[in-house]
């Protein structure tokens, strides 16, 4: 079998040409899906907030309005690389295939989360502070 294999870039995807026994496959792929991205489980664990996992964290994320139905975010904040959704298959309970959106949190997605999650307790131990008063 012969094949060969070229990667460019096209307006910020990545472009993947395969040309296996005279037949031309191509592969496109939004450069953001490629570079490190982790799961919500290892993004609370980066974090390290006392007595915050996964499921508490995308809580937070939900109540805060970055995220959707699904654990999607909104499409803004995608746009600036803190997000990434990739759609994975998975066969389904009848067997038949099925795609699912997984969210993918970016390094400059974490710096991000900890910002947000820096001001709620900001805003949060302030409250205290004054009702103690």
């Amino acid at each position: 079998m012969n094949e060969l294999t070229k990667i460019c870039t096209v307006q910020g995807y990545a472009v993947r040409t395969v040309e296996r026994d005279g037949e031309l496959w191509l592969a496109v792929a939004d450069i953001a899906s490629m570079l490190p991205s982790f799961s919500f489980g290892q993004t609370a664990k980066i974090l390290s907030v006392p007595g915050m996992g996964r499921n508490k964290l995308v809580k937070f994320l939900r109540q805060d309005g970055v995220l959707l139905a699904g654990n999607v975010p909104l499409q803004r904040y995608i746009e600036r690389g803190y997000f990434a959704v990739l759609h994975q298959e998975f066969s389904g309970a009848d067997g038949a295939p099925t795609l699912r959106a997984v969210t993918q949190v970016s390094e400059k997605g974490i710096v991000f989360i900890r910002r947000r999650l820096d001001n709620y307790l900001r805003q949060y131990m302030e409250r205290q502070m004054i009702t103690r008063a």
